[in-house]
């Protein structure tokens, strides 16, 4: 259950009911929620919003609406503790990879589904590489994550994963500058800007691809 962190107060669907949450805090002790529940609250709709106007329908939006709210919840707890829980990228994969070969088969192009075991098992054996290569810079979560990003990227297009692990790349590399000015120390959570940087990917794959074909 989720709680107070100063009464320990367990924290209902009432209590941090949106907006009005932000701006009570705890119903309890009147201490500031997390500023992750409003993060959450106020960005996973947009996300939601935002997937399903720059793909191709609800229908091939839905398995990417999966992918937004796994990404968030792997997100929040990255933030908060610097660790993936090990099962959530593999449960993301998991029915990710049902629900896209589900929309492949109704389309009639089930060579996506190839394309996203190809991106997928691609990404998870680079991150592994890196993973081996500097251990103390990227966590085994970050490969877990790759392999999920991988295949949702690829299935849209197989050149895809490479844009959102250099988006994701580059958002990184601004959180640990900005991680390096705020406390001297460039360590952070790698997870949040590797999942914005493939949602980038999948939001803009239109005029990213356009630029490959000319």
């Amino acid at each position: 259950d989720a709680r107070c962190s100063h009464c320990r107060h367990v924290l209902g669907w009432r209590d941090v009911a949106p907006v009005a949450s932000w701006l009570r805090g705890c119903p309890q002790c009147r201490t500031p929620l997390p500023g992750t529940v409003p993060l959450v609250q106020a960005t996973v709709p947009a996300a939601m919003v935002l997937t399903v106007a720059r793909l191709d329908g609800v229908w091939v939006a839905l398995p990417y609406l999966w992918l937004v709210v796994v990404l968030a919840a792997i997100s929040i707890i990255d933030l908060r503790i610097w660790l993936i829980p090990w099962w959530m990228p593999w449960l993301g994969a998991g029915v990710g990879f049902g629900l896209l070969s589900v929309v492949s088969v109704v389309d009639g192009d089930p060579r996506r589904v190839l394309w996203a075991i190809a991106g997928g098992v691609g990404a998870f054996v680079l991150f592994f590489v890196l993973w081996v290569v500097a251990p103390a810079k990227l966590g085994f979560g970050d490969v877990r994550l790759a392999l999920l990003l991988g295949m949702f990227t690829a299935w849209i297009h197989p050149a895809l994963p490479v844009y959102g692990l250099l988006f994701g790349s580059v958002l990184g590399l601004v959180g640990g500058g900005i991680a390096l000015l705020a406390r001297h120390d460039s360590r952070f959570p790698f997870g949040p800007a590797l999942a914005l940087g493939a949602l980038a990917a999948v939001w803009w794959n239109e005029p990213i691809l356009r630029g490959l074909t000319g």
